[in-house]
């Protein structure tokens, strides 16, 4: 009979010690569970850091550096420094590296990297990239409070504290402090100081300072606007220095800059000019009738208002010294004190001549360059003397005339193809009402 031998014993007393020291240092390799805490480290593991994580329903962990799955959910309760992936949701606190999940992730801290879901995801702040099939820092669940350097893609919405880098979404952007980027949404875009690019298929809003570009299909809201801002309906700002244009309307407290509308609302205009067809100015309104003769507008009553430094025309008239023809004209002019009693007055209005019967109407159009002296007979009466220069364009039908403007010979005719174009000199005498 052989004796007994410990060897075995021996071995087995090195193995468990060495794992017994193994395990109770961090970071610890690897750790599987089940359903917390049914695993290999128990309810224990919410107190170690591990390099690979293993969680085939729902696990939890301290801290994570390496490679965290979860079939469900991972929860961890402080950093991530390497990738956590899940098929439902993932919490940590900051992340440096990935978190993707099916549904839901959430970071309680900063991520630095990406976050990647079907979902949701959601965190304190972000230097990297948000990408989620709903939205990203969803406010109902905790604004973005250390806000977003990088970009940000949804398709329902985006929101966070400042962005400075992109926030893409379907439907809408919102950042409550800072952009120094660019918003893009389907619907809309909410920023506080905006520097960058806001577009929208609906609007933009801008809460504080502006400095950029707003492209809105609809409109578009600032306060201090240092920019553009383009609305295929509308622009407000309450201090606009730079460009407003739309489709429609403008509205501003104060404009150092350029409007261009069809209607435009303006309590003051600083450093600016308004060019839409109808500008209302709420201080330093001009307003002015007037009734004029002339060789190419027989009869004539004209509306002008916005300021005197530039303001629009709309006039309307008859001839019937050559043809009897109506005529209605827009421009834009120019008001500029000379004198006690004098004003010069620059003015460029383009007309168009119909028929009286509206009968085999004829295009025919002329813009004339009017250069205006007005004698102011008191503060609401003037008389005006107005010579000009003038380009005609005239299309006549087949088996028709050229429709007979003005009795004063064109100084230049250019004629082709049943198309005329004259070059020539008029006059007009009128009084103004103020």
């Amino acid at each position: 009979m052989k004796p007994y031998s410990h060897k075995p014993l021996f071995l087995l007393t090195l193995f468990t010690c060495l794992a017994t020291n193994m395990l109770a240092q961090e970071p610890f390799p690897a750790q599987v569970t089940i359903f917390f805490p049914y695993g290999t480290h128990g309810q224990q593991s919410i107190h170690y850091t591990f390099n690979f994580s293993l969680n085939l329903l729902y696990g939890q962990i301290r801290k994570l550096n390496g490679l965290e799955i979860s079939g469900l959910t991972g929860y961890i309760y402080s950093d991530v420094n390497g990738a956590q992936i899940a098929g439902i949701a993932n919490v940590a606190d900051d992340v440096r590296g990935m978190q993707a999940a099916g549904l839901v992730n959430s970071s309680s801290g900063y991520v630095k990297g990406m976050q990647l879901t079907g979902f949701l995801n959601d965190a304190d702040g972000v230097n990297g990239v948000q990408i989620a099939g709903f939205a990203n820092s969803l406010v109902r669940w905790r604004r973005a409070r250390k806000g977003v350097n990088g970009v940000q893609i949804a398709g329902f919405g985006n929101i966070s504290d400042g962005v400075r880098g992109i926030q893409f979404a379907g439907f809408i952007n919102a950042a409550a402090s800072g952009v120094g980027g660019v918003q893009l949404a389907g619907f809309s875009n909410i920023g506080e100081d905006m520097k960058g690019i806001q577009l929208a298929g609906f609007g933009n809003v801008a809460f504080s300072e502006t400095g950029g570009v707003q492209l809105a299909g609809f409109v578009n809201v600032a306060e201090d606007m240092s920019g553009i801002q383009a609305g295929g309906f509308g622009n407000r700002a309450t201090r606009m220095n730079g460009l407003q244009i739309s489709g429609a309307y403008n509205r501003s407290q104060t404009l150092n800059g350029l409007q261009i509308g069809i209607i435009s609302v303006n309590d003051t205009i600083g450093r600016g000019i308004s060019l839409s067809l109808i500008n209302i100015v709420k201080r330093g309104f001009y307003r002015e009738w007037e009734f004029s003769f002339s060789d190419y507008a027989n009869i004539t009553a004209g509306y002008k208002m916005g300021m005197q430094r530039f303001y629009t025309i709309y006039t309307v008239g008859a001839n019937f010294v050559e043809d009897h023809l109506w005529s209605a004209g827009i421009g834009f002019g120019n008001c500029t004190r000379i004198g006690n009693r004098f004003n010069f007055r620059p003015e460029l209005i383009a007309y168009q001549y119909f028929p009286m019967n509206f009968r085999r109407v004829q295009f025919t159009s002329a813009a004339h360059l009017k250069f205006g002296f007005v004698y102011n007979l008191s503060k609401k009466l003037g008389l005006s003397l107005a010579p000009d220069v003038y380009v005609m364009k005239m299309t006549r039908k087949p088996n028709s005339e050229y429709y007979k403007i003005t009795p004063i010979g064109a100084l230049y005719t250019h004629e082709k193809n049943n198309k005329r174009t004259t070059l020539g000199v008029g006059f007009s005498l009128g009084f103004s009402i103020l």
